[in-house]
């Protein structure tokens, strides 16, 4: 199954399999260590879905 990070429960994993972003926001996500064949976990959620904590 594929899905995007905004439809992962808390506590749920995936694989980022590809990143939708370009320049700055690509560069800051890699250097954080949102690479593709990365494994992250959902870690908390805020009341309105924005933002999100996550684990890499």
């Amino acid at each position: 199954m594929e899905a995007t990070l905004d439809k992962l429960k808390a506590g749920q994993s995936g694989l980022i399999t590809a990143i939708l972003e370009d320049g700055g926001t690509l560069s800051r996500l890699m250097e954080m260590g949102m690479v593709s064949g990365s494994i992250v976990k959902l870690e908390r959620v805020s009341p309105f879905g924005c933002p999100l904590a996550v684990r890499v």
